[in-house]
């Protein structure tokens, strides 16, 4: 039996979730390992500058500011996210750092061990915390460049679509390798869309990354329809 439209639909919203949250971890490694070999700054400020300055790009390539606006209301609702998932690590960790340390001496062990265990765990966890804000407005980007997606889809389905109307008329042949290869391609190149954009670690140019994945997503779905099967 065939999976439903509906389980088909669910099926991708879930996939695009899990690469998110893999985009994301993997953000988080390439920055962390960053600060530990490659960046000359150690406290995230890279990644503000890197930051900002996409901020700028994205800025100068839309006309009307309503492609920033829109990408500056997804980017609070996603920072009102991380603050409710970390906010209590935070203030725990600003509790903690304030806190006196006790001295070796006054300290048993297994108990120094559980402490500095503690306190390196609450200062990653605010790093971490740190970064995802930084990296929001990424993640805002790519949710709105999905709109965007959504445009070069319906020009691909219908472009695919009449040529498959034509190839049904004129008696052109069927391609069923070349239908399922790029019906294949299209959860693959929707991953490496999520994954460049937000865990690419160098200053990107928002507005063309995005561009460029849509019409190579269009692309592929205006082939995979035209080849789909002539007569059902």
């Amino acid at each position: 039996m065939g999976i439903s439209p509906i389980g088909a639909l669910l099926a991708w919203k879930i996939q695009t979730l899990l690469s998110i949250v893999f985009a994301l971890c993997v953000a988080i490694i390439v920055e962390f390992g960053g600060m530990g070999r490659l960046w000359e700054a150690h406290d995230g400020s890279r990644l503000q500058n890197r930051t900002a300055e996409e901020y700028e790009l994205l800025a100068a390539r839309s006309c009307n500011g309503l492609a920033v606006q829109t990408v500056d209301k997804v980017r609070l609702l996603y920072l009102g996210l991380v603050d409710l998932v970390f906010g209590s690590s935070r203030a725990e960790w600003e509790m903690r750092s304030k806190r006196p340390a006790g001295s070796p001496e006054s300290m048993s062990l297994p108990v120094r061990f559980l402490d500095d265990m503690h306190r390196a765990i609450s200062r990653h966890s605010h790093t971490t915390a740190s970064l995802l804000r930084e990296i929001s407005f990424r993640v805002a980007a790519m949710t709105v460049g999905w709109a965007v997606m959504a445009f070069f889809f319906a020009i691909g389905l219908t472009d695919g679509l009449v040529r498959r109307e034509i190839r049904r008329w004129s008696g052109g042949r069927e391609s069923s390798w070349v239908y399922n290869t790029s019906t294949r391609l299209l959860g693959p190149i929707s991953l490496v869309y999520t994954v460049t954009l937000i865990a690419w670690p160098w200053t990107l140019d928002i507005a063309w990354t995005i561009s460029i994945f849509a019409l190579i997503n269009g692309l592929a779905l205006s082939i995979a329809s035209s080849r789909f099967k002539k007569y059902l």
